[in-house]
């Protein structure tokens, strides 16, 4: 029986006051079963790890994805044109951190029994991570997706470098002198 046709046969049974019928109903055919909560976010060197093996590919949409680390070093250098919120609130943060920036997504979610290992998380953009919540991937019809087709397998983008001495361009965008970072990075060592 269809989720939807369980649902009528509730209203149905119901309208009779046949309050048992439609809990035997629910039971049997869309049971309500809450998971204990958890909570388990990756922290860097995991999500780091899931982006490199996706190839900082968003694995719902095949989007390229931009390593947060490199969008905070833009806000760092342009403050006032690439704006950042440590909330990411979006009346001030540029869309870029949510459009763009790789996340890690919980392919079946910790709330419904999904295990925080790397090969139920996937590379995505925040935009998405938050349109999805806590439904799992194969029930939301995402596009161009391993994952939404059933698959593990990761889509590779070469990391190591260069066809013809080219840079990816998330790699090409990482590519800068190392004073330059640590003139964003750390204050400090530039009053030194």
């Amino acid at each position: 029986m269809r989720r939807e046709e369980v649902l009528v046969a509730v209203c149905a049974a119901l309208s009779t006051r046949n309050d048992g019928e439609a809990v035997s109903l629910l039971h049997s055919h869309y049971r309500f079963a809450p998971a204990a909560p958890t909570k388990h976010n990756a922290g860097p060197l995991q999500s780091t790890r899931v982006f490199i093996r996706d190839g900082f590919i968003d694995r719902y949409s095949g989007d390229r994805l931009i390593f947060p680390p490199v969008l905070r070093l833009i806000s760092l250098a342009l403050p006032a044109d690439f704006p950042y919120h440590p909330n990411w609130k979006t009346t001030e943060t540029h869309p870029a951190f949510w459009e763009v920036g790789a996340t890690v997504d919980h392919v079946d979610p910790r709330c419904l029994g999904g295990s925080s290992d790397d090969s139920n998380l996937v590379t995505t953009s925040m935009a998405r991570n938050s349109a999805k919540m806590n439904w799992p991937a194969h029930g939301q019809g995402q596009r161009n997706s391993a994952v939404a087709q059933g698959g593990r397998a990761a889509v590779a983008w070469p990391l190591t470098g260069a066809s013809r001495g080219r840079l990816p361009p998330f790699q090409a965008i990482m590519v800068c002198e190392r004073s330059r970072f640590e003139e964003l990075l750390w204050p400090a060592a530039r009053r030194r």
